[in-house]
């Protein structure tokens, strides 16, 4: 990534002041972001508030989608949802396949068993530390990728 300076210009949500970033003081980015995240957490609010309205609504009437001028409003069903134990429901099946009472396609469209594979990095790590072959090895798997990077702000 690079330094190049843009004429990049962002407006204040709140205030609708223009703000030129490449030749604003850090002390005004810094406010801007801090006040953008508590813009943010404003909206968010809002939202849940607004929604939790809707759903209030869409529940006295028993209906879960509401058309309006220009918008349809799609909430959630009150109706609970459940959790399972996923190995131990994919046992039972199984054992209902082999008593021949279900098919195995009926269990296996019921529980799903899905494989997983996840790179530790600390372990890839000292795999290359041991060099030639091994780390040869590792090295022709990794891609590099552009990480999004980004800035956290606090008040002190």
């Amino acid at each position: 990534m690079t330094a190049e300076t843009t004429n990049e210009m962002v407006l204040h949500p709140m205030t609708g002041e223009l703000l030129e970033l490449a030749h604003a003081q850090t002390d005004d980015l810094g406010r801007f972001l801090a006040d953008v995240r508590d813009y943010e957490s404003r909206l968010k609010e809002a939202k849940s508030l607004v929604s939790r309205e809707v759903l209030r609504r869409q529940d006295m009437a028993a209906t879960w989608t509401t058309h309006t001028d220009g918008y349809t409003l799609k909430g959630s069903s009150p109706a609970a949802g459940e959790e399972w134990d996923e190995l131990a429901l994919r046992e039972s099946l199984w054992e209902l396949v082999d008593q021949g009472v279900i098919s195995e396609e009926a269990a296996g469209a019921a529980v799903e068993t899905v494989v997983t594979y996840k790179v530790r990095a600390s372990g890839v790590g000292a795999l290359r530390k041991l060099g030639g072959r091994v780390a040869e090895t590792v090295n022709q798997h990794a891609t590099p990728v552009e990480k999004t990077r980004y800035v956290t702000v606090s008040l002190h």
